[in-house]
Order: C-alpha cells, then sequence, then structure tokens
C-alpha cells in the first residue's frame, strides 16, 4: 500500500506547478529542467503540468487557466496541513509558475521538484505569504525556507526543511555533458507524451527507500536471479477520467528491457474464477514448475538463501495459486494452489502451521481461514488477470483511515511478460465513471 501511496503523492506533487500561463513549447521547458538535473541523478521525472490540469477538470487555453474548483475542493480535504498548504500555494492563479513542464529528481544530497516561473515576482511574494518565511539573498540565490529562486528557476527540497544555495547553484551551472541530458535515457524525457515519464537507477532507489539492509539484499539477489543485468527502471503515469495507470519496466545497463532468465506463464482465469464469492483482495500468480526449479538451482550454491528456501517449500508448484482475503474485522482467506501432484507435504504442513486449513483436491491444494467477505466480486474480477504473469486487486475501502471518505473503487496491481521482461501495470479506478480518478487519489 505504501507503493500506492507514492504514486498518488507524485500525482499530487506534480500539481504543484501551479496555474499561471502556459508556454507553447513544452519540449523546450523539459530540455531547460533537464540541463539543470546532474547526470549523476539517480531519479528522475518529467511532468506534464497542462495535461494533469485537464484531466483534473480544470480548462488549460491559451496560457490560461480556469475551473479549478473541483481540484481545490480535493486539496482542501488533505489530511496533511503541510501538502494542503504547499498545493494551495501553487495552485493560485496568480503564482508565477509555468504550468507546461515540472520535474522531480533525486541525487546524493536529497529529492526535489524543480520548475519554470513566468513571474519571479509574483511567485516569491505567494511562498512569502503562504508559508511566513521572507527571500533572502544567499550566494546569488534568492532562498525562503526550503525553496530557491535564481533567475526564472525554482528549486524546492522536498524531504528536507532548507535548501543548500551552493546546491542550486551547482545544478544552475551545469554544462549539457553534466546534466541528466547526457544520461542515455534523457532523451526519452525531452517529449513527455503521458502525465508523467521517469527513469531511476535500481540500487539507489532502493537506498532512497526506507527498507532495511536484509530486505534490499533480498530484493537485490531476487532481481539478480530473475533478471539478465537488470539495472535501471522506466516509468509512466497516464490518466483517463476515472482511470489511473502507472507502467514499470526493467531495464538493462544498455537501456533495453532487461531479459527473463526463467520461463513465465500467464495466470489461469479460470482457476482464480474457481474461489468464488467476494473478497476485500484478491491475489492471483502464475508459478510454471519450470521457474521454481531454476530458481531452486540457481540458489543452491548461496548457504540457506531465503529466496532459495521458499524456491524449495514451493517445488511442488506447477500453475496457478489464486487467494481471496479478508482484512476486516478479522483476516480471512480463501484459496487454491495448482500443483504438480507429488510431493505436496512439505508445503501443505508449512500453510497448516499459520493456521490454514488445507485439503488436496486432486492436483489442487484449497486452503481456508475464517469467513472471507467484501465487495470485490472474485469471478468477474479475476477477468483483470488476464494476460499477468501475477496480480492483486484491492478494495478501494482499505486505502484510507475512513473507508466511507474514500472515493477510490479498487487499486491493482500486475506483473505483465513483455518483450522477454516483465513490466509492472498499476490502476486505480474512482468510484464512479463520472468522478476523476486524479481527485480521488488526492483527497
Amino acid at each position: 500500500m505504501k507503493k500506492i501511496r507514492i504514486i498518488a503523492a507524485l500525482a499530487a506533487l506534480v500539481i504543484l506547478a501551479g496555474t499561471a500561463g502556459c508556454r507553447k513549447n513544452d519540449k523546450t521547458d523539459a530540455d531547460e529542467l533537464l540541463k539543470t538535473i546532474p547526470s549523476s541523478a539517480s531519479f528522475v521525472a518529467v511532468a506534464n503540468i497542462s495535461e494533469i490540469l485537464e484531466e483534473a477538470g480544470c480548462k488549460v487555453d491559451d496560457g490560461k487557466v480556469s475551473d479549478t474548483e473541483q481540484l481545490r475542493a480535493a486539496i482542501s480535504k488533505m489530511q496533511k496541513d503541510k501538502e494542503r498548504r504547499l498545493l494551495t500555494l501553487f495552485l493560485d492563479g496568480e503564482s508565477g509558475v509555468e504550468p507546461s513542464v515540472s520535474a522531480f529528481f533525486a541525487e546524493t544530497s536529497g529529492i526535489y521538484n524543480a520548475g519554470i516561473l513566468a513571474d519571479p515576482g509574483k511567485f516569491k511574494s505567494l511562498v512569502e505569504k503562504e508559508t511566513g518565511k521572507s527571500f533572502a539573498d544567499d550566494n546569488g540565490c534568492e532562498v525562503a525556507g526550503n525553496i530557491a529562486v535564481k533567475g526564472n528557476r525554482y528549486w524546492m527540497h522536498l524531504n528536507s526543511s532548507s535548501i543548500d544555495a551552493a546546491t542550486v547553484n551547482g545544478f544552475a551551472g551545469l554544462g549539457e555533458k553534466q546534466s541528466f541530458l547526457s544520461n542515455p535515457y534523457g532523451k526519452n524525457l525531452r517529449e513527455v507524451e503521458d502525465a508523467v515519464e521517469g527513469w531511476g537507477n535500481i540500487q539507489a532507489l532502493m537506498a532512497l527507500g526506507d527498507l532495511d539492509f536484509q530486505s534490499r539484499a533480498l530484493a537485490q539477489v531476487g532481481l539478480q536471479t530473475i533478471f539478465k543485468d537488470a539495472e535501471n527502471i522506466r516509468f509512466n503515469i497516464s490518466f483517463d477520467k476515472n482511470e489511473m495507470k502507472a507502467e514499470a519496466g526493467i531495464l538493462d545497463s544498455k537501456g533495453r528491457h532487461a531479459k527473463l532468465l526463467y520461463p513465465v506463464s500467464k495466470v489461469d482465469v479460470a482457476t482464480v474464477k474457481e474461489i468464488g464469492g467476494n473478497a476485500e483482495v484478491l491475489i492471483a500468480m502464475a508459478i510454471p514448475n519450470k521457474f521454481v526449479s531454476g530458481l531452486i538451482k540457481a540458489t543452491s550454491g548461496q548457504n540457506a538463501s531465503m529466496l532459495g528456501i521458499y524456491a524449495k517449500l514451493f517445488s511442488c508448484v506447477d500453475g496457478t495459486a489464486a487467494f481471496a482475503a479478508t482484512n476486516t474485522p478479522d483476516p480471512s482467506l480463501k484459496g487454491v494452489i495448482t500443483t504438480t501432484g507429488e510431493n505436496t507435504t512439505e508445503l501443505s504442513d508449512m500453510l497448516s502451521r499459520t493456521g490454514l486449513s488445507v485439503v488436496k483436491d486432486g492436483k489442487q491444494l484449497r486452503v481456508t481461514k475464517g469467513a472471507v467477505t467484501g465487495s470485490l466480486d472474485v469471478a468477474a474480477s479475476a477477468e483483470r488477470f488476464k494476460d499477468a504473469a501475477a496480480g492483486v486487486i484491492i478494495d478501494g475501502s482499505l486505502t484510507g483511515k475512513n473507508p466511507a471518505e474514500r472515493d477510490v473503487k479498487d487499486i491493482s496491481v500486475a506483473l505483465a511478460p513483455y518483450d522477454g521482461s516483465l513490466r509492472l501495470v498499476v490502476k486505480a479506478h474512482a468510484k464512479s465513471d463520472n468522478d476523476r480518478i486524479i481527485l480521488s487519489l488526492i483527497k
């Protein structure tokens, strides 16, 4: 769920770029921003502000933005005061910010948002009014809290209450060969076709996150075991009124899709439908026995590798495993695991020790615990696993503290075979076909 919140937060932060005036050449603006991002950046995302504003119900016409009422209403419902004030600040129609493109990037000193100003004076006045902080000259930059202005650019240090003027001067003074434009993937971010497009280094992103060392090590081993030369990720986010779609793929060191080292198959939808009933969470994955055997062989010399231990437990699995679950009021589960029909005792015993009832039915292990209920129709939802190697669908009521106030119908995450690799596909839907998902995610 934390990854879903990160995506929602990114969508919200993207709108920070405001609604002042609009340039005609977004590619030029993207180039200007990419030139101020170091080539060593571990994460870069460029957002198409005009498109995002339109998907939020605003009108963008000849440099003017109107009909912002729905967006403002959604922002007013945000629970975190800091985020709400920042969005309100940048959404003011006289903010002085260009709503063409905005960039987010991470490097050794932190995570930043950078944008272009149509009117630096208006921008600084509004920042001072909303934050209570005054701009002061610092080494050639004008700084107020975690925001710096230099010429017609601004930088915001997103994970700090301050910003270093010397660091900003370094960004502003980069030559093209020292900027992200020299990164092989940089040219792909010059023209943003979706709402957001980006790139990141896998190892650096893991270090930026809050994963402990053991979790990072396990994830790294898993990637190296499953993919050939997995080094970076590329991603994009798009909005289509009531649907948000985010896609991410693994890239090798040459910028190509990292090849899978083991065969994968697709979820058998009919097997998922066998569970029946309703649930709050639905999980399915295709686990061909050749894949499990390959993992066991690859990890056999890694001295009790956790990945190897789990792989051996599932050595009898061969096909689709699917589970429907309820989180409230008590955790309950119902599912089916397709096996070879042989040597299932060790897996059955392990599942039984977790409190599950396990019954062998031909080549399937059927597991149950408690009564599973919810608003997700299992049979109908199963169709969404078509063409996926694995996936999960979550009832939208589980995404917030107050389910009654959530406007998200459901969120799904899937891994799908693509060009000899795998891509991650995340989707979120608004409760009503007439609702805008970007507003639902902000609230």
